[in-house]
């Protein structure tokens, strides 16, 4: 798939992005999940792990604050992009390989290898998000870009440059939803 960098992209800078608290984006999905998608009672995992989970029924979701210009790109190129580290939640390997800092490769196992995990990407400065099923986001997890002026943020390495691009538009499975009150949701059109 080709990169589409040419189009404004103000992602966070890797500084910001490792200090960056997503709670509130968590408390938002937590709701909706339970509410709307009436999954079982969700709890909040590590920092550095899935965000939503529940082992007793394998089910989960990671959420994400992308930028308003993000956003604004998707639109204009017609598929969405997912940091490619993400993969281990759909990619249903056994094992989840991870470079070292010094380059070798870790390889441990793949805790969501069967789990049923959902995918949430918040609009900064609106009150939308975007909602990809686990079922599509498995059939999804190979289409890839790379996306090399990422490196100009802060993101060094090949792998923070990749994305797993879902073509969005495509099919009437991406929702997008808006917050319209404390625990209220309205489904609006995608492509808006």
């Amino acid at each position: 798939m080709e990169s589409f960098n040419k189009y404004i992209n103000r992602s966070m800078s890797y500084w910001k992005a490792s200090r960056h608290d997503d709670t509130p984006q968590r408390e938002e999905g937590k709701s909706f999940l339970e509410t709307i998608k009436e999954y079982p009672t969700l709890d909040f995992s590590d920092t550095y792990d899935l965000d939503l989970e529940n082992y007793d029924f394998n089910v989960g979701c990671d959420v994400e604050l992308i930028s308003y210009s993000t956003w604004k790109k998707y639109l204009k190129i017609g598929h969405a992009n997912i940091p490619a580290r993400k993969c281990k939640y759909w990619n249903d390997c056994a094992i989840e390989r991870l470079r070292k800092k010094d380059g070798d490769i870790w390889e441990k196992p793949n805790k969501y290898q069967y789990w049923k995990i959902s995918y949430i990407q918040l609009i900064d400065q609106t009150k939308d998000f975007l909602y990809y099923p686990s079922k599509y986001m498995k059939q999804n997890v190979g289409n890839m870009t790379y996306e090399p002026h990422h490196k100009k943020q802060g993101w060094n390495d090949s792998i923070h440059s990749t994305f797993i691009s879902p073509n969005i538009f495509d099919a009437n499975i991406v929702e997008r939803w808006r917050i319209i009150g404390e625990n209220e949701w309205t489904q609006v059109n995608l492509d808006q």
